[in-house]
């Protein structure tokens, strides 16, 4: 998640209850974070797909010589 910006970060931590407080739906999170649940969507599914291609380019530097 260190590679995220800090609001795709936290979006991320607090959709998959990752901060330990249980997971939240879009509505929860728009309203701590005083945007609308279709920007808690974007960057949820921003911060999904740069967490899915980082995992592709680790596997993928196994076989870089």
């Amino acid at each position: 998640l260190d590679s995220l910006k800090p609001k795709e970060s936290l979006v991320i931590r607090q959709r998959f209850g990752l901060d330990g407080k249980g997971d939240r739906t879009l509505g929860e999170i728009a309203r701590n974070l005083n945007i609308s649940r279709e920007m808690v969507r974007k960057h949820e599914v921003k911060a999904l797909m740069k967490l899915k291609h980082s995992a592709r380019l680790d596997y993928l530097r196994r076989y870089v010589v």
